[in-house]
């Protein structure tokens, strides 16, 4: 039996815990460089720091997580599918989106045309995609 694979979505504009806790990294950070409180032991101003920063780290480092990640908001969309670093695309370059026999066609204002083969993933993950390109890009079906 064949299982085909699964996309991770990320909605960014949806996702305010991730918001919440960059702001919390950057609290940290500026804790521990400019150390408001008076400390007998400076240390702990070095663990604000560092933890500000392993927070950051986390943070960006989301898209490597999983193999086939799809991170979206209302302006643009990373597609990183088979590959490493994966597309970069602003919906407002869109001009056409075709979805045939599960390859993914989008068409730029530029004139190029992107493929993207979605054979081996699911077919409710396939159909989320190409709805996400349609409705951000304000393409008609």
């Amino acid at each position: 039996m064949y299982c085909l694979k699964r996309i991770i979505f990320y909605d960014l504009g949806k996702e305010n815990y991730w918001l919440v806790l960059m702001i919390f990294s950057l609290i940290l950070i500026g804790i521990g460089i400019f150390k408001p409180f008076d400390l007998e032991n400076k240390n702990p101003y070095n663990y604000f720091f560092v933890g500000g920063f392993v927070l950051q780290v986390l943070y960006y480092s989301r898209l490597f997580w999983f193999r086939n990640t799809i991170l979206f908001n209302k302006k643009g969309i990373v597609i990183r599918i088979n590959s490493f670093f994966g597309k970069s695309l602003r919906f407002d370059e869109i001009t056409t989106a075709e979805f045939n026999e599960k390859i993914l066609t989008l068409s730029k204002t530029n004139g190029h045309q992107i493929k993207i083969d979605l054979n081996e993933f699911s077919d409710a993950d396939s159909r989320k995609l190409f709805e996400i390109m349609i409705h951000n890009s304000g393409i008609k079906k």
